[in-house]
């Protein structure tokens, strides 16, 4: 059964919209889910980045270096217990893959120069926004500061020209400037506002490095100490960017394939590597295998290896390509396989001596290479065929797994052996080619489509080939990002989620399969098998018999990820495909207020024998459709959204429909917005309190914006006069305000719009009892405390009379408050008596069958200091000791023991009794005789408390 969604233009026509089903997930941009990624991201990354810093200032490692050849590297991360580095990937570019050829004067005709194509550029630094060959058309979006390597990158996707050696493949192209940091939160925050393309040229240090004339081996002793386990393994950043490109079917990641190949010093050079057992880098003289090993292969670092990204490698420029041997491996571009044996890199484009702008000046030139050069080269080059098929499509996008099979199925030949490999990927990007099959699907419907397939269902689609050129199927697919499993060597589980399978059925019965390689022996040839772990599979069959063919599609095991459903692309060039007859249109309804939508659904002759694409169109502004929709495979009809706009006065409108030369046509009848409902901000509210009330229309208000009239049932409540909801919108908020009241008070507000009245109720409510609070909370008896009584809202008209009461004589309080009209608390005085222990009492407060209570701590009194009347006296003098508490006693006094350190020199009582109420002692004495000045140390102690004083006796 063929489930095809039909052309790339559906997506766009259909806006920026999460559905709820996963089929619709994958063909558009789930908002939603892509912005709580960049929240959650955003959160973790800078969590993890400052963490990180932290972590080195103590460590003493370097943060953020621009070395000597314009190299960026920054600490973004510890993992595994290890400091993680993003790097740029540095190591004639437009004629390599051909974008000359549909540029303004290009034997293509076509004048393509990126004009309204954004391209974010994530980089270790800031495209310079000054520089002359942009001319206003880059923006800064987060980097703080300007870099060489993200201005050459930048150029070369976007330059103009004044420099003509430097011109940029999509030279009126715009440019996002964005630095590495926290990319993955900001990434899915881009693509959530309809980012299609941006470059990355820069990885993490993998293998080994050469910073500062100093060899540094970034591999994990733990798991080998000969090669780095990090080139080809899927983790946590590759599965990141897998999941923002699935909730974004429309956006394209292009990512450089890095520069490691080959890299690394003669066995037994002196280098420092990670060492976990001192946590800090270790000086080492061992042997470790260059990066590649003895072949090259397996160099493509952590994010090159994501699935649903168009990883990019780098070759010598080819300047006339008459063959696969036209095409030079640079000697640093990244190899594959990835750990489970996929195809990447996916494509390569010139990486060598590549010149661009740099920030030195608004001025400044520079040459560099790397594939930080050839992934601008590449992604420049997919501007222009955004661009085109946005010409050629009113507008619409493709989908990223499109655009991602369009540049595979359109590569020239490269390597040694035909079909992919795991040096060049699929080939040298041939943006001509591309272009064409663009403009062939317009008169050849299908040479792209976009389709679904559903859990246990197979797709078909009929082909007719004529056998004069190569029948060529590429399909492509986003694939649900698969969860990284432990950090191993080569672990080759496969990471694709949704395994899809192409076949071709040939006229004879023979079916063809797709191209396949072997991880194992990676530098042998393709075959044709069944591929178990690439996420775009390929059949060439470059002699076809004239006749029928079938396409077929299908999947793997029992069930698609995450819910039943898989979205895929397909690019075809060799044949053509047969398509239906249409019957009828209708509309349900038939009518409808303005800015809502109906549905509209097709209708075929009989059902579709592959995917039918129908076009659509209105006669008024007023209700929109999109360009096309698609009848799937099996299928007789298939419904289509009719968007319509507000208006001032009743409308209609013509929705036509047409297939080949047949066409269908129904009316829509388009009448102005009226009130639908009333909102407000809450149902109750205490008297006094404001609140916003919202009224909602039922469609939006047409240009002149549409007026809606309030009232209020009750004075107690009072709203404007009216609201104006204005043009294009469904709403409009209106404040509402109330009065204190002596009992609930219900009111109802009613809005208006011509004979259509909507109402909804509100209560006014009563002033009650909310809270007692107490200040302080605790006291010696003897001292009061403020007692606050607040309520919900202001007191009514009458105001309210609050009862109070204690629970202990300790504390007293009056038997009641008044909380005058308008207000809204109230304060009294607790008083206090002494007491001999410490205690404590509830104050209660009552009004309206509703009570708050406060505990007050009332303490007994306890000694608080001794005095003397003079600190020295003579022998024989009289001596005043005052005994102080910290309150008043209570009855029956409080007894103070008394001491001396020197009782021949000043006698003490034992005991003084500090009277009831009385908040001191005064006890006299006389000195003794004394031989020489000595002090005498006077101590009291009562309740715990003890307190001491120093007198002096003189002779």
């Amino acid at each position: 059964m063929d489930l095809s969604l039909g052309k790339s233009m559906l997506a766009a026509a259909f806006g920026l919209t999460a559905l709820a089903t996963s089929a619709s997930a994958q063909t558009r941009t789930n908002v939603l889910e892509l912005q709580s990624l960049a929240a959650r991201n955003r959160t973790n990354q800078a969590a993890e980045k400052r963490q990180a810093e932290d972590l080195a200032r103590l460590l003493g490692l370097p943060i953020r270096e621009i070395l000597a050849d314009d190299t960026v590297r920054e600490l973004v991360a510890f993992r595994r217990g290890r400091p993680v580095y993003l790097k740029t990937d540095n190591a004639n570019a437009a004629i390599t893959t051909r974008a000359n050829r549909v540029a303004p004067g290009g034997t293509a005709g076509l004048q393509l120069t990126g004009l309204g194509v954004v391209f974010g550029v994530w980089d270790g630094g800031a495209v310079r926004p000054d520089h002359q060959e942009f001319g206003g058309r880059v923006t800064v979006k987060d980097a703080s500061n300007y870099a060489n390597h993200g201005t050459h990158v930048g150029g070369t996707i976007a330059a103009s020209g004044v420099f003509a050696s430097a011109k940029g493949m999509s030279p009126k192209g715009t440019i996002s400037s964005y630095d590495w940091v926290s990319d993955a939160s900001e990434m899915a925050a881009a693509a959530s506002s309809g980012l299609r393309l941006s470059n990355h040229s820069y990885g993490y240090l993998t293998g080994w490095s050469y910073q500062n004339s100093t060899w540094y081996w970034e591999g994990d002793v733990t798991v080998s100490t000969t090669e780095d386990a990090g080139f080809g393994h899927y983790e946590s950043t590759a599965q990141e960017w897998d999941n923002i490109a699935y909730n974004a079917p429309n956006y394209l990641i292009v990512k450089s394939a890095g520069n490691d190949r080959g890299e690394g010093p003669a066995p037994g050079t002196g280098h420092y590597y990670w060492n976990p057992a001192t946590g800090n880098y270790t000086y080492s003289t061992a042997t470790r295998n260059k990066d590649g090993n003895a072949t090259g292969y397996d160099t493509l670092p952590y994010y090159s290896v994501a699935k649903n990204i168009l990883t990019v490698g780098a070759v010598d420029d080819v300047l006339n390509y008459t063959g696969a041997s036209s095409v030079a491996m640079s000697s640093f571009s990244g190899w594959g396989p990835t750990d489970d044996g996929r195809i990447k890199p996916d494509i390569v484009g010139n990486g060598v001596s590549v010149t661009s702008s740099t920030s030195g000046s608004t001025s400044s030139y520079g040459s560099a290479s790397g594939t930080s050069m050839s992934t601008p080269n590449v992604t420049g080059s997919l501007g222009l065929l955004v661009e085109h098929h946005r010409s050629l499509n009113s507008g619409a996008d493709m989908l990223s797994a499109t655009l991602k099979a369009l540049t595979i199925h359109t590569a020239d030949e490269a390597g040694s052996n035909p079909g992919p490999d795991y040096a060049f990927g699929w080939g040298l990007m041939n943006t001509e080619r591309a272009a064409q099959v663009i403009t062939t699907d317009k008169t050849q419907p299908e040479s792209i489509s976009e389709n679904v397939l559903q859990q246990g269902a197979t797709f078909t689609k009929p082909l007719q080939a004529d056998g004069t050129q190569p029948l060529r199927v590429t399909i492509a697919w986003t694939d649900p990002a698969a969860t990284p499993r432990t950090f191993a060597l080569n672990d080759r589980t496969p990471r694709l989620v949704n395994d899809l399978d192409v076949r071709v059925v040939g006229p004879d019965g023979t079916t063809y399969l797709p191209w396949t390689l072997d991880p194992a022996v990676p530098n042998a040839p393709a075959a044709k098998g069944d591929n178990l772990v690439d996420n775009v599979e390929q059949i060439v069959i470059d002699v076809p018999n004239p006749g029928n063919y079938t396409l077929r599609v299908t999947h793997k095991g029992t069930a698609l990820a995450p819910s039943g459903v898989q979205a895929f692309s397909v690019v075809m060039t060799g044949a053509t495909e047969v398509t239906a007859s249409l019957a009828t249109l209708s509309l349900s309804p038939t009518s409808t207020a303005g800015g809502t939508t109906v549905n509209g659904t097709v209708t075929l002759e009989s059902a579709a024998t592959g995917n039918v694409v129908v076009s659509l169109s209105s006669n008024s502004t007023s209700a929109t459709v999109p360009a096309t929709v698609t009848v799937l495979s099996g299928q007789t009809s298939t419904t289509f959204p009719v968007a319509t706009v507000g208006v001032d006065a009743v409308q209609s409108a013509t929705i036509k429909a047409t297939l080949n030369t047949k066409s269908a046509s129904a009316s829509l009848r388009i009448d102005p917005a009226l009130a639908s409902y009333l909102v407000f901000s809450r149902s109750s509210v205490a008297g006094g309190t404001a609140l916003t009330g919202t009224v909602f229309l039922k469609g939006n208000a047409g240009p002149s914006g549409v007026t809606v009239a309030l009232a209020s049932s009750d004075l107690a409540l009072t709203v404007p006069a009216s609201v104006a909801v204005s043009a294009g919108a469904n709403s409009a908020s209106f404040p509402v305000g109330t009065t204190a009241v002596d009992a609930d008070t219900p009111a109802t507000v009613s809005a208006k719009t011509g004979a259509k009245a909507v109402t909804k109720a509100v209560t006014v409510l009563a002033a009650t009892l909310k809270s007692l609070t107490l200040s302080p909370t605790s006291v010696t008896g003897g001292a009061g405390s403020k007692a606050t009584i607040a309520l919900t809202g202001p007191a009514g008209p009458s105001g309210l009379v609050v009862a109070l009461s204690s629970s202990n004589p300790a504390a007293s309080v009056p038997a009641s408050v008044s909380v005058p009209a308008g207000a809204s608390s109230a304060t009294v005085t607790v008083g206090t008596t002494a007491v001999a222990s410490d205690t404590s009492a509830t104050v209660s407060a009552t009004a309206g069958g509703k009570t708050a209570s406060a505990v007050l701590g009332v303490k007994a009194p306890v000694l608080k200091s001794l005095t003397l009347g003079a600190a020295t006296v003579a022998s024989g003098g009289r001596v005043a000791l005052a005994v102080s508490l910290t309150g008043p006693a209570p009855a029956g006094g409080i007894v103070v023991s008394l001491s001396s350190s020197h009782p021949a020199l000043a006698k003490l009582p034992a005991t003084t009794t500090v009277a009831q109420g009385a908040t001191s002692k005064t006890v006299v004495f006389y000195a003794g005789t004394a031989s020489a000045p000595t002090q005498v140390t006077l101590t009291g102690a009562q309740g715990g408390v003890s307190k001491s004083v120093v007198l002096t006796v003189n002779p």
